[in-house]
């Protein structure tokens, strides 16, 4: 199966969820998340607002700020760019492309700053090797090869419902691996495979 396919079938089994489900899933992943070491020892949290059936990530959000946590989403800068930018709270975001809360502030993120973080990474299906298949516009990729060739250290996380862990996902030289994926269920460490 190509990628478009994969992508499609993740979809469509999405829609299908029910909000009793999505949301008993999410705050599973979500408290599972929480409880990773690297979430703890992470000054900064780079996250999105959640969407159309995705696990949840305003458990996490929440807990951030509770922690004490620096957090950042991210926001369209132009046709396939992103750039990430620092909210002070939940309420610190406006709709922006494609519907999706973004960041209202204008504080970027210094990647020349040594700080501990994580980011969550969105994406529609996975595999245990760390391959991800995204929403097929390549803002993360971009992204990700934009920030990590300095290389701050990042761990790139994925949330998924177990359904979204698949045998296998065709990938290309510059697509991301992610690092761990959580799902409702366990943690998967991708960079021992």
């Amino acid at each position: 199966m190509g990628k478009n396919e994969i992508r499609k079938r993740m979809l469509d089994r999405r829609r299908q969820l029910t909000e009793n489900r999505i949301e008993e899933d999410s705050r599973r992943a979500e408290t599972r998340f929480c409880e990773m070491e690297e979430f703890r020892r992470a000054d900064q949290v780079f996250a999105y607002m959640s969407v159309n059936g995705e696990i949840g990530t305003r458990h996490i959000i929440r807990q951030a700020f509770k922690d004490g946590k620096e957090v950042y989403l991210p926001k369209v800068v132009g046709k396939h760019e992103m750039e990430f930018y620092r909210i002070f709270s939940e309420a610190d975001v406006t709709e922006g492309k494609f519907g999706i809360l973004e960041p209202c502030s204008d504080e970027m993120v210094d990647w020349k700053k040594e700080k501990a973080s994580v980011m969550i990474v969105p994406g529609v299906a996975f595999d245990k090797r760390g391959n991800r298949i995204g929403y097929g516009a390549g803002f993360y990729d971009r992204y990700l090869e934009k920030v990590l060739k300095g290389s701050p250290e990042l761990l790139l996380t994925a949330l998924a419902y177990e359904f979204q862990i698949v045998e296998y996902v065709p990938s290309e030289e510059f697509d991301r691996k992610m690092d761990r994926i959580v799902t409702p269920e366990r943690c998967i460490n991708t960079f021992e495979k």
